[in-house]
């Protein structure tokens, strides 16, 4: 009978733990697409012209990036050996674009301060940014699909 009521306690443990593993990293998952969401947005507004000012507006980005970086090493730390090797490929695509970011930002920011920005280079690099916050989100859409996957096993 004691065996039982053991057996029993750790399963329902091993369901909360699981269960609350898969809530843990759905947030961070979710926070990260808020942080590539605001980046897609504020590089678009650069991108068509429409920001009120470049200067606050490539602040925000800068933000958000160092955000999406952090927010995206606390999803690989939420997650089970299991579900990192799962989506392995997934993690180091997101860095990838992350780092294209950052490098496009910091070339925002340089051509911002200078006397007389160029438009085009501006533009251009808003683009770029625009598409790798785009394929960092597709990635952590797979991500999601997989753990979920993962976790229901």
């Amino acid at each position: 009978m004691k065996a039982l009521k053991f057996l029993t306690f750790t399963l329902v443990a091993v369901f909360f733990a699981s269960y609350s593993n898969a809530q843990t990293t759905e947030q961070a998952s979710a926070r990260l697409t808020e942080h590539h969401t605001t980046i897609k947005i504020k590089s678009e507004e650069l991108q068509n012209g429409t920001a009120k000012d470049k200067k606050v507006s490539v602040d925000e980005m800068s933000k958000h990036v160092e955000g999406a970086k952090k927010q995206h090493a606390l999803l690989q730390k939420k997650m089970t050996p299991e579900q990192i090797t799962t989506t392995k490929e997934h993690h180091a695509t997101i860095v990838k674009h992350h780092k294209i970011i950052t490098t496009s930002t910091e070339s925002i920011k340089q051509e911002t301060i200078k006397p007389n920005p160029d438009g085009a280079k501006i533009k251009a690099h808003a683009k770029k940014i625009n598409e790798s916050a785009t394929a960092a989100e597709k990635e952590n859409i797979e991500i999601k699909k997989k753990t979920v996957v993962v976790a229901s096993k």
